[in-house]
Order: C-alpha cells, then structure tokens, then sequence
C-alpha cells in the first residue's frame, strides 16, 4: 500500500510512520510537512491513502483535499485528523471528500489501522459502485449493435440542448434518416447482413458528422443528427448532403455489392419549431416528404410542408366520411386483343365523388388512404364491386371477359388478403380465373417473402395476377424470375422509345420476347394511335390498352361498348 502522510510536527510524525510500518507489511510511506509539498507528492505519484493534518504552516488540509477530489485520483482514501475536537472541521473535511476524521490524541496503533482499512474499503466499494453505474447508464443509453446513443439518451439531450440554446440564444437542427428498403436488404440476404449493414451505415455517418454533434440511432433502420450551434439553415443543409454522399459509395456484404440510400428530414430551431415536440414532429415530416419525392435527398420543414399536412389530414377525414356515404364508384378501361380487336378484359379503377372538388381520380387521394391504412377497407369493397360487375357483364352475353383489380402494398401485406379475394369471388359468382390482380414493382418490394407467399395462394386458386408499369420500378428483371407472374403490363414509355428513330423498336422486341420466354401475356399501356397499335402488333404483343381505344369510363358506357364490340 502506498501511504501519503501530510505532518508539520516531526515526532507526531515519527510516531505515525512507525504506527504504519509495523501496521502494514509491504508499505511504501512518504511524509510531507506542507500543502505545497504534499500537492507535488501526488502530482508525482499515485497514492492509495492519504492522511492530512488540518493545521499545515502554509494553508489547510482540507484545499489538499479538494485538490486531490477535483484534479487527481478519485480511489484514494483520505483521513483527516486534527489536534482540535470540532464537529465543524469534521463536517467540512467529509464534505470536501475525507472517509474519516481523527483525532491526535487517539492515534493509537489499534485504532489507526482499522481507520485506515476502513477508509481504503469504503473508496474501493464506491468506485465499484460507480463502475457499476456507469455500465448500466451505457446499457441503457447506448444502442448495442452500433454503438451509437440510442432514442432514450436522444430524446433526454433534445430537450436539453433547446433549453441551453434559448439560453444562449444559439440555433438547434435536427436530421432524421431513414434507410430506403432496408427491409428489402433484411428479407433477401438476411437480418445478419441487415445488422452488419447498420454498423457500416453508422461507421460512415460518424465520419460525415462534426464533432460535438449528437448522432444516435432511434431504431430499426433510422438515425437522428443533432446539429448544435447551428448558426444558418445552410449549416444543416450541407451537413445532411454531407451525410447522404457518405453512403453513396457501395457497400460489400458476405462477397455482395449493395447500393444504400437514405431520406432525410431537416427542421431548425428556433426559426421553425419552438419545442423539442414541434422539432421532432417536423423533422420527421420532412423526412416523409422525402420518401414520397422518389428517396435519396434531403427535405427541410417550411410553411408549405405544414400547409401540405393541414390538407393531408383534412383529405384523411373526408376519406372516412365518404367510406361511411358510399362516394366510391369505378370506372372501367378496356383491355384490346392486339390482333382481334375484341375487347377482352377491363380495368377496373377508382374514382371519388367528393361533394366540393366533383370526381377525383385515384391518384389525388390513394397516398393518403394507403398512409392512414383506410385503403384496406376501400380495396376491400373495390375487389368485390369489381367481380360483381364483370359477373354481371358476362350474364349479358361477354362469357369471357376478365377484369383487372389494382392491389396496394397494404393490401398485399394484410394476413386477409388471400381471404377477402375468395370471399369476393365466392360473392359474386366470377370464376377466378376471371379476375386479374394488378401490382406494380414498387409494391412488392416490402417483404417480398411474404408477398410470394400470398401471390402464390392467390394464383393456386386460379387468380392471375399481372405485374403494372413494367419498367418504371426497382429491379424487375428479378421481379420476373422470383414472382407468380401472368401477365406482364408493359409502361408506355418503352412504346414512346419505340417511336423514336434514335431507339427504334429493337429494345421493346427484347422486352417482349423475355416476356414470352417467361410464358408471360404482354400488354401494352398507353396506346393513343393506330400507328402504334400497329407497331405493338409488329413486334408481338399480345394486347392494348390506352385512350385509343377508350378512356376510363362508368359502368354504364362501358356496357355500352362492349355491347358495340361484340
């Protein structure tokens, strides 16, 4: 044990060294007589007790004390003692840090050692215990994969990082990130190659933050950014650029290249938010506007973002209104024989009647319903008026005619999907292999293990389903190969390129023939002239639908034309 002793009085001194060394076995004793002294001994070297005269010729015992608690090693054990017996300079040595205060006059061997031991035991069993705190406040502040502050400690530092900077009058912002289809990383090569990807993504995201900037992972796949001191918007702005440029390069896993890209929000306080709420609700609204702009960039909160929301909200209520007043209708589009002519399958889709802006197409209100989840029940009545009506057109002589439904990414993600689709087949009496489900590649993305599984029941009772848009969405070639697919929609576009004498006709061929070595029907959407019906029949495809044949019209003068078209 190393022992520190702090004695102006020589044979007091002398007589405690002799206490000690006889005390202890293996003892290595330093004496010192004044602050000064005794400050530069510990400056030197670690001791593990400390014992201090109160009365020293150059100061107080106790500025050593608060010296040592403040600047040097916090496990050292420290005794007080003083010729005087006084409560108050006992409080105050125990205040500044002391174990224990004794007296001079009971400075006997017995009595020492055991103070001493006392002491050193108390220091130890206090730094364990701290040890012990601070490991379990890192267990609960931490996030374990990554090692970043994790939302408990993030949500703790927002509000307090706002009240520091109302004080001091300094701006805060905040960067929410989300991943873009993560799940789809985790659902194709795993949630062990889902979590080595976070790592990296955190590894990466620490090299593109300032330091003393907080950055914490919230969970799953989001990050949050606390930007401090901000003293402009743009400050922020760059930062987060700064952090979507860090995960553009590729990252390998298990041998695998994966391309990663993030949506994020930005909101600034005070210039927009005046809480941690208001921020964090902003932020986070950027962040979905973000996704909703294609992915991969940066949105900042402004008025009009809020203004956006207010009507967003506002649509949500009406939707609910019109589901309870039945302001649905369908519209139907049909489907061309790209060689007969004859009208062979409808489309059906969605309009509302909404009693202030008139007939709003499905477009103007389907992002709403599929975020505020009302779609499943809107889907859920589409699917079965649908049947009935085609049910109704093959009784009036059209024995064939099938009829596309248009399924949302929700719908596709609901345990009942499978279950609605023979209770409206059941309903209506329309053989399944009558009805044609629609999907688009961005549909599937999410989960697409459970998506196969449920495209895989479907088609087993018959159903066909059809892959809409065909090229304007995320790696359909892989769609192709992985899916229960009939019927392949092809986008307009590739007729557009088709038209053009710089593309010719060459890589809609392509398109067409990979289709058909896949035994897949080809539509081709968009038509609006006999030239380019004409070219679709010229290089094979299977079937026509665009405004050259008919808009999207009501039930009614659809029967009409199907009637004119027998």
């Amino acid at each position: 044990m190393r022992i520190l002793l702090v004695d102006d009085d020589l044979a007091e001194c002398e007589m405690v060294l002799d206490i000690l060394q006889s005390g202890f076995s293996t003892t290595e004793i330093r004496a010192e007589a004044t602050v000064a002294s005794a400050l530069s001994a510990i400056e030197e070297k670690l001791f593990d007790v400390i014992l201090i005269k109160y009365e020293l010729p150059d100061g107080c015992g106790l500025d050593i004390i608060k010296s040592i608690r403040k600047n040097y090693n916090k496990q050292v054990a420290i005794l007080l003692f003083s010729a005087t017996d006084s409560d108050e300079i006992a409080e105050q040595g125990l205040q500044a840090g002391a174990q224990d205060f004794l007296l001079k006059e009971s400075f006997q061997p017995r009595l020492l050692m055991r103070s001493i031991r006392q002491a050193r035991h108390r220091v130890l069993m206090d730094y364990e215990l701290s040890q012990t705190h601070n490991k379990l406040r890192e267990l609960a502040e931490r996030d374990s994969l990554t090692g970043l502050y994790n939302r408990y400690f993030f949500n703790e530092s927002l509000r307090a990082t706002l009240l520091r900077a109302e004080r001091y009058q300094n701006g805060v912002g905040l960067l929410l990130l989300d991943l873009d289809h993560f799940k789809y990383i985790n659902d194709t090569y795993g949630h062990g190659a889902g979590d080595e990807l976070l790592k990296e993504v955190a590894r990466r995201l620490i090299s593109a933050t300032r330091a003393g900037d907080l950055l914490c992972r919230l969970g799953g796949d989001e990050f949050a950014i606390l930007v401090h001191n901000v003293e402009s918007e743009n400050d922020v702005w760059l930062l987060a650029n700064r952090v979507l440029l860090s995960l553009q390069s590729n990252m390998i896993l298990d041998g695998v290249k994966i391309v990663i890209s993030a949506s994020v929000g930005m909101a600034v306080y005070p210039s927009s938010a005046a809480d941690a709420e208001q921020l964090l609700s902003q932020a986070d609204l950027a962040m979905y506007r973000s996704k909703k702009r294609g992915r991969n960039g940066v949105s900042c909160y402004s008025d009009e973002l809020n203004e956006h929301v207010r009507r967003r909200v506002s649509l949500e209520r009406e939707l609910r209104e019109a589901i309870l007043h039945y302001q649905f209708e369908l519209y139907y589009q049909p489907e061309v024989c790209a060689f007969s002519g004859k009208i062979i399958a409808v489309e059906a889709l969605l309009r509302w009647h909404h009693p202030l802006k008139g007939l709003l197409s499905a477009g103007e209100f389907l992002d709403v319903a599929e975020d505020s989840g009302l779609i499943n029940s809107i889907g859920e009545w589409v699917l079965l008026e649908a049947c009935k009506q085609c049910m109704l057109w093959q009784k009036n002589g059209h024995s064939e005619l099938r009829v596309g439904v248009n399924l949302s990414s929700n719908q596709l993600r609901t345990e009942a999907m499978v279950a609605h689709v023979e209770q409206a087949l059941e309903k209506s009496a329309l053989p399944s292999h009558c009805l044609e489900l629609e999907i688009t590649e961005n549909t599937i993305i999410d989960k697409p293990a459970r998506v196969i599984r449920t495209l895989n029941q479907l088609v087993s009772m018959g159903v066909r389903i059809a892959l809409d848009n065909f090229g304007v969405g995320f790696s359909p070639l892989s769609h192709l190969r992985d899916f229960p697919l009939n019927v392949l929609k092809i986008d307009q576009t590739f007729l557009r390129d088709a038209e053009s004498p710089k593309n010719g006709v060459d890589f809609l061929k392509a398109v067409i023939l990979m289709a058909k070595s896949r035994q897949l029907i080809t539509v081709l959407e968009g038509v609006e002239t006999q030239e380019q019906a004409e070219l679709v029949k010229a290089v094979g495809g299977d079937s026509l639908q665009g405004y050259l044949y008919s808009k999207p019209v009501s039930s009614e003068a659809m029967g009409i034309l199907l009637n004119k078209n027998k």
